[in-house]
């Protein structure tokens, strides 16, 4: 290592007058981010400069690719958990040659990083003592971002807030709001709910944010926690499909580094009004519970369009209690089944699911076809029932549905 000019402590005007001493006093091209690997300053370059740092002040951020590779191997767990500067070797498949790094620390809250590219020509080079007084003198610069960044982080949340809660309805003015704060509002958004084991703590919303903020496929402008509940505004998924893969790849992502299990979810349709926000977000608690309660049946459904017809039950099921209605004809089985100990109204309600297809209606309740018409017959004379009338099956069937399943 060159011989170090005397440190100035705290002395320096700006994270990239740091920057630039470090690559001065150690002749290596220096990088500093934030905790969520956004880039705050850099030093020059050097002949030997690497494709992950040229890609990193390009996009002013690090690679998506980099951050992936590191949490893999190990390096960003282990940095996470140390004050002391660590050796990384070079990773060629992620285009990122040595390094030697250290978390920019406060107490025990990681603020950022401090990342020196280490030339190969000397490959042994003590760099250490001059990462970490650097880092320590880095502290003062990042917590005035980390107090303006929380406040800007407060105020968002609260703003999402009055949206969830029909409080703040104006599209108008959400729309300049978040112009005024610097946020991309997407064309057309969803509202993602996402259920967790436990209630949701501020640092594991943090996490949360982490992970999207690096992975920088997904345009999020807005998210908070409520109890077990994540619940995220993201840029419109194209397909449920689409949907599905954002969860799982949240859900693998922060078990992976963090421990926090997701249990299911749900998603919004796709919205293009902004003043809509409270409707979409009672869409997606509508799918997460549909899916909580009736696992079978909510296996498909991803976004809020999913549920089909299932949608309507609560409001049949509601007018049905309201009016005292009860089919008749889902009466008459029901009591011919009590007093003979027979099973017409399951046979109905297998035969409607198998879209009136005898022979899987006869599968699915495990006895013969010429069994299954036996009963059909049977249910056409006691409950007064036209099997071949199609209002009066689609009566049946959501009569039926709205007796046993609720949102």
């Amino acid at each position: 290592m060159p011989n170090a000019t005397p440190f100035p402590p705290r002395s320096f005007n700006s994270l990239e007058h740091l920057a630039d001493w470090i690559g001065e006093t150690l002749q290596c091209p220096v990088t500093i981010e934030d905790a969520n690997h956004r880039l705050l300053a850099y030093s020059s370059h050097s002949p030997h400069t690497d494709s992950a740092r040229i890609a990193t002040i390009v996009g002013r951020r690090v690679p998506e690719a980099v951050i992936a590779g590191l949490w893999r191997d190990g390096f960003l767990p282990r940095l996470l958990a140390s004050s002391e500067p660590l050796r990384i070797p070079a990773i060629p498949e992620i285009g990122l040659g040595s390094r030697v790094a250290v978390a920019i620390r406060h107490h025990k809250d990681v603020l950022g990083y401090l990342w020196l590219a280490e030339d190969p020509l000397r490959p042994e080079a003590d760099y250490n003592s001059v990462l970490s007084e650097a880092a320590a003198a880095a502290v003062p610069k990042l917590l005035q971002l980390l107090n303006h960044a929380k406040r800007n982080q407060e105020s968002h949340q609260d703003f999402f807030w009055q949206m969830l809660t029909g409080h703040m309805i104006s599209h108008a003015y959400i729309e300049s709001k978040a112009s005024a704060w610097g946020l991309n509002l997407p064309k057309l958004y969803q509202i993602a709910v996402l259920q967790t084991e436990h209630n949701v703590t501020e640092q594991q919303l943090g996490q949360l944010h982490y992970v999207i903020s690096t992975a920088g496929a997904y345009s999020i402008p807005f998210m908070t926690a409520d109890g077990p509940h994540f619940i995220v505004m993201t840029q419109a998924l194209p397909t449920s499909d689409a949907a599905r893969k954002f969860y799982t790849f949240l859900d693998k992502t922060l078990s992976d580094r963090f421990g926090i299990a997701l249990r299911s979810f749900g998603f919004s349709n796709p919205s293009d009004h902004y003043g809509h926000t409270v409707a979409k977000y009672k869409e997606a608690l509508d799918v997460l519970r549909f899916r909580q309660r009736h696992p079978q049946e909510g296996a498909l459904c991803v976004v809020h369009a999913d549920l089909g017809f299932y949608r309507y039950l609560p409001v049949i099921a509601e007018h049905n209690q309201a009016s005292g209605y009860t089919n008749p004809s889902l009466l008459k089985l029901k009591a011919y089944d009590q007093e003979h100990n027979s099973a017409l109204l399951l046979t109905l309600q297998t035969y409607l699911e198998c879209d009136s297809h005898a022979k899987r209606a006869a599968e699915a309740l495990h006895i013969h076809t010429n069994s299954l018409n036996y009963r059909l017959k049977r249910i056409s004379e006691v409950g007064s029932i036209d099997l071949e009338h199609m209002n009066q099956k689609v009566t049946l069937y959501l009569d039926l549905k709205a007796d046993t399943l609720h949102l």
